[in-house]
């Protein structure tokens, strides 16, 4: 297998649909599986994901039994991964581009030294709008050599966002990421520890602000604060390793 996408979902009832499908209907020369766990969810999020993964075989369904919380929901996803390349796409967003996933492990086939790409997306309003209202009118990496990252630029902030695949790396989940208010972040950062990380610089996906979004509506103060909690954690665990 060579590539995983996986998805998780909790009260995404009225988007985990059109996530899917996104993710069915890329165009690659190569097999790939679309794993999904509805994380106990108290909408109909469920009804939809089951009805998807009947017609469509690529999709696998996990069907919960319990709430484990977004930490464990992912960990959960890729330690089920079979393929060479984890996608990852949160239940609220979707694909727009259909050879991104070919796109992202073309440039990881020729580039082994890269563990990551991400890509640039639209940020789409819960009034159905878009933003930001600059030009080219997406959002993306700005102001790095090359638009690569590397494990110091990750000690800043978490410039990776959307759209990320990164080869399927044994333990590089850790049990210090689990509980923190952010996954993708600490991920992020073990992740550079085995490569660079490369910025595709265009837009491939939607990524959503609604009711449900866990953090993009947060107060900004709260933001910041959790911000700062995760890269304390994260420059905690650097030291720790440095010193190895």
């Amino acid at each position: 297998m060579k590539v995983s996408v996986i998805i998780p979902c909790y009260n995404f009832g009225e988007f985990i649909e059109q996530s899917i499908l996104s993710a069915v209907n890329q165009i690659t020369n190569f097999d790939y599986e679309i794993l999904v766990r509805d994380d106990f969810s108290t909408d109909y999020s469920q009804i939809n994901i089951e009805r998807v993964s009947f017609y469509h075989p690529k999709v696998k369904y996990y069907k919960p039994i319990e709430n484990l919380g977004f930490c464990k929901n992912i960990s959960f996803l890729i330690s089920e991964s079979k393929g060479e390349y984890i996608a990852y796409l949160d239940g609220d967003d979707y694909f727009t581009d259909p050879h991104k996933l070919q796109k992202q492990v073309d440039f990881l086939e020729n580039n082994p030294d890269y563990v990551m790409t991400f890509t640039g997306y639209w940020a789409k309003e819960p009034n159905g709008g878009y933003a930001p209202d600059s030009t080219p009118g997406w959002l993306g990496l700005i102001g790095f050599e090359n638009d690569d990252i590397i494990t110091k630029d990750l000690l800043v902030t978490n410039y990776v966002t959307f759209g990320r695949m990164f080869r399927n790396i044994k333990n590089v989940v850790k049990d210090w990421m689990m509980g923190l208010p952010y996954f993708d972040w600490p991920l992020n950062y073990e992740l550079s520890r085995h490569g660079k990380i490369k910025f595709l610089n265009y837009p491939m996906g939607v990524y959503r602000y609604h009711n449900n979004s866990v953090f993009s509506l947060l107060p900004q103060d709260e933001k910041e604060r959790t911000s700062l909690f995760v890269k304390e954690k994260i420059l905690e665990k650097h030291l720790e390793y440095e010193k190895d």
